[in-house]
C-alpha cells in the first residue's frame, strides 16, 4: 500500500486529528470522558481537567461462549501473542530507533507511575501486519515542537509503544502527549505515534478478520477503559454489565438486554454537536462496560436524557446510541 493509499484510507477510518498540543493523547482518555460525563449531569463528582483522550477499552466476563475465537486469518502472526509487553515490574528504558524500516511489529504497553493516577491499558492486539504504511506515516510527522507543552497539564505516565525489530531484538520509546521521542534522528511526540498505530491498527482491524480468544477474568468496574481503536459499526459487542456509579453490584446483561445494547452500538454514526437538554439528573446514572469481538472494553455512558452514548477518538465527535439506559435496567 503506498502512502497516498494509506492516507486515503485513514482520511474515511479515523477523524481528521487536530495539532498536538490541542489534541488529547490516548494515554489518558478516561480522565476526559470522565470530565464530559460529568458535563451532562453527572452531579458530585469532581473535575481532573486534564488533556487526555483514549479510543476504547478491554472486557473481561466468564460467559464460555464468548471463550471461543476464531484464529487470526492466514498470512498474518498472531496479533494477541506477538510483541508481548515485557512485565512491569521489569526496568524498561526508553531508547531512539535507528532504522523504522527494521519494524515487524508494534504493542502498546501501559505503565503507570508512582503518582496515583489511573493508566488504562493498550488495545490487546498487536500492529503486525503492512509495518511499511506504519512507518510511511511516523516519517511524515511533523517534529515535536519544544513549546508544544507549555499550557497543558498533563497526567504522569510511563506507557511506551513497543518496537519488535527484524533480528527478534525490541525497542521501547514514549507514548505519551509531551513525551520525546528519538526516531531516526528527527524528535517526535510520542502521541502523534501512538495515533500512527492506532490509526494503523484500525486498518489491519479492518483487512483482517481476526477476533479475541477472550479471557476468563472477572469484570471490574474500577476499571475505567482501555486504550484501543473500537468504535461502532466496526468491533461487535459480545458481553457487557452495568456498572452502578456508587461503586455497588455489577449486573451481567442477558442475551435480549445484549442483543439491544449491540443492534444499537453496530448502527450508531458519528454526531458533530453536542445536544443535552434534559436537566441533571438527582443521581448519577451508571454506566456500561462492554467487550467487543476483538478483546476492547469499550466504555457507555448516559446522557441527561438517558440515551446511551459513546466517545470516539475525535474529541469533536461522539456517539449516541438508539437505546435509553431503561431500555438495559427495564425500569
Amino acid at each position: 500500500m503506498t502512502e497516498e493509499q494509506v492516507r486515503d484510507v485513514l482520511a474515511r477510518v479515523v477523524p481528521d486529528a487536530p495539532d498536538s498540543v490541542a489534541d488529547p493523547t490516548p494515554v489518558v482518555r478516561a480522565a476526559r470522558r470522565q470530565r464530559r460525563a460529568r458535563a451532562v449531569g453527572v452531579a458530585g463528582l469532581a473535575a481532573v481537567l486534564v488533556a487526555g483522550t483514549v479510543l476504547g477499552v478491554q472486557s473481561l466476563r466468564t460467559d464460555e461462549k464468548d471463550l471461543v475465537a476464531d484464529p487470526p486469518s492466514s498470512g498474518i502472526p498472531d496479533p494477541y501473542a506477538t510483541a508481548e509487553c515485557p512485565p512491569t515490574s521489569q526496568p524498561w528504558v526508553s531508547t531512539s530507533v535507528e532504522d523504522l524500516d527494521q519494524v515487524t511489529a508494534v504493542r502498546y504497553c501501559a505503565r503507570g507511575t508512582d503518582a496515583g493516577f489511573f493508566i488504562p491499558d493498550g488495545p490487546p492486539d498487536a500492529l503486525v501486519s503492512d509495518l511499511g504504511s506504519f512507518t510511511s506515516l511516523v516519517r511524515s510527522l511533523d517534529p515535536a515542537d519544544p513549546a508544544r507543552c507549555a499550557a497543558v497539564d498533563v497526567i504522569p505516565s510511563d506507557s511506551r509503544l513497543l518496537l519488535q525489530l527484524a533480528d527478534g531484538t525490541s525497542v521501547a520509546v514514549a507514548a505519551g502527549i509531551c513525551q520525546d521521542v528519538d526516531a531516526e534522528g528527527r524528535t517526535l511526540d510520542g502521541n502523534d505515534l501512538t495515533r500512527a498505530f492506532l490509526s494503523q491498527l484500525r486498518i489491519q482491524r479492518d483487512e483482517h478478520p481476526y477476533t479475541s480468544p477472550g479471557a476468563d477474568t472477572s469484570i471490574d468496574c474500577v476499571l475505567d477503559g482501555t486504550v484501543g481503536p473500537a468504535v461502532p459499526g466496526h468491533e461487535r459487542l459480545v458481553a457487557a454489565v452495568l456498572c452502578p456509579a456508587n461503586g455497588g453490584a455489577v449486573t451481567i446483561l442477558d442475551e435480549t438486554r445484549l442483543s439491544d445494547l449491540a443492534g444499537a452500538w453496530a448502527k450508531a454514526h458519528a454526531q458533530q454537536e453536542w445536544n443535552d437538554p434534559c436537566p441533571s439528573p438527582a443521581q448519577a446514572p451508571p454506566y456500561v462496560l462492554a467487550r467487543t469481538d476483538r478483546g476492547d472494553l469499550v466504555r457507555l455512558d448516559v446522557g441527561n436524557c438517558e440515551d446511551v452514548f459513546f466517545l470516539g477518538d475525535d474529541p469533536a465527535a461522539w456517539y449516541r446510541l438508539e437505546l435509553t439506559i431503561g431500555d438495559l435496567t427495564g425500569g
